[in-house]
Order: C-alpha cells, then structure tokens, then sequence
C-alpha cells in the first residue's frame, strides 16, 4: 500500500457569505467543518455542511464552498495524497460522535504550525488514522442522527436537478430505504411523487404570479422537456400551463394547488 502523504493542512475563518469558484485540484482534498454553516460542493452535488462535517474530494474533480452569511465556516483544509484509501473513501460523514477524530484533526493543525523536523510524517501518520476510519464509518452513520429538516431543505433548495435515491443516500450518507421512511414519515410520499408534487406547486405559484414563459417554468422546475411538463402539470390540475395561467388572470376560481405536505 503506497504511504499517505499529507501536504497542507490549514484553518480558515470564512467571512459571512464567503464563496469560491469550483476549482480544480492535482491532489486529494478533505475538508473539515469546525464551526459554522454552509453548502460543498463536488462535481455536480451541492452538500449541506454543518458542524463535524468531513468532505473527500478525489483529484480533477471540481469542487466549491459557500458560507452561510449569518454563521460562516470555520473550516480546515488537508491537500494529500490519499491514492490508497481513494477508492473507498466516501464523499461525507460527520464526526459529531468521534471526539478522537475531531482533536486528531486539531492536533495535525498544531503541528503543521509548528513547523518543525518530522512534522510533515507526524501529520502524514496521523492522517493515515484518521483516513481509515473515515472509511470504516463509511457504511455506519451516527446512530440516531435525525435529518429529516435537512433533506427536506435540501430537496427544496435542488428541485430543479434531477435528483434520485442514489443522490440523496450520497449526500446524507445513509441507504436509499432511509430516504423514503423520512419522506413517508414527514410528508406521506416517496421521493418519485414528492418531487413530482413539489414541481407541480412550484411551476404553479410561477404561472400565477410570474410571466415567465413556460419553457423557461419548466426548465426552472427540474423538465427537461417543456412537452412532457405540460402533459404532467395537466394531469396534475386538470388545466394546461398556458389555461392556468389565463385562468389566474380572470376572478373565476383556479383549481387548487397540489396539497401541501402535512407538518412534522
């Protein structure tokens, strides 16, 4: 097995609001949220990022930070070469329950500081431990952990993507059968009818109260094709895009929106 090899390891206090543009590193990145709140994003997924989060981004993939403007990231950075542990490697789980873990990660901080001979080996081990169990904990996210508000919210905040089990289990690394036990027990549905339910309630509030056109309303809703979103918004509401939308304009009665989830 080829040795870690940590490079860099910092910490960074974001400003309120802080982003970067998606970049593009020659090496592994992992990311560690000591304090704050946020978005990640690698390749194509944006994650929730909150407190104990730990982020992998492999090589050439690009990757992107979003602070919260209220509560922004205190966050430390760790460039590597981690090639042994690349293909098992998950791309979230949450260190809340592994105090070890969390003060490993200070104690590479102060070391790499301290700048002094053997200290680039010192952390190089210490991230070698701290990479084997990122792995381990792949398939055994905290017990209990409740995350029922962030997948709503994180559904709501990419319903225009096309968004599946396998997308959601990655994000909140959990098995797709947790998805739809949340879903079910919060709104009553599955994931397929949700999202269906909530684009249909999104393009409807949009042909009301905006005069977008509906290939635009479609797009914005998560349709790749306008064609197909007609026929469903009017299986859904017994109207047509462009009727429902003349119908808003007049004091007749609209039919209703789809209902909404019922509260948790």
């Amino acid at each position: 097995m080829p040795p870690v090899r940590m490079d860099v390891i910092n910490l960074y206090q974001c400003d309120p609001g802080f982003a970067t543009p998606v970049r593009f590193l020659c090496c592994d990145y992992l990311l560690y949220v000591h304090s704050g709140r946020g978005r990640f994003q690698i390749g194509s997924t944006v994650y929730p990022a909150a407190v104990g989060d730990l982020f992998f981004c492999p090589p050439g993939v690009g990757n992107a930070i979003f602070a919260d403007a209220e509560d922004p990231f205190l966050l430390s950075g760790i460039e590597c070469n981690a090639s042994a542990f690349r293909e098992k490697l998950p791309a979230r789980v949450s260190l809340l329950s592994h105090r070890f873990l969390i003060e490993l990660i200070g104690e590479m901080v102060r070391e790499y500081r301290l700048g002094k001979n053997g200290s680039r080996e010192i952390c190089s081990a210490l991230l070698q431990a701290l990479l084997r169990n990122f792995c381990r904990m792949a398939d055994s996210p905290a017990p209990g952990r409740d995350f029922s508000e962030e997948l709503l919210s994180y559904i709501q905040e990419n319903i225009a993507s096309p968004l599946t089990h396998a997308q959601l289990s990655c994000v909140f690394n959990c098995h797709k059968n947790t998805i739809n036990r949340i879903l079910l027990r919060q709104t009553g549905m599955p994931l397929k009818p949700y999202l269906i339910e909530q684009r249909i309630r999104r393009a409807a509030g949009l042909l009301r109260y905006s005069d977008r056109p509906v290939s635009e309303i479609a797009e914005f809703c998560g349709y790749s094709s306008a064609v197909f979103f007609c026929r469903q918004f009017r299986e859904k509401t017994g109207l047509s895009p462009a009727a429902y939308r003349r119908a808003a304009a007049t004091p007749a009665p609209l039919p209703p929106e789809p209902d909404a989830p019922p509260q948790p």
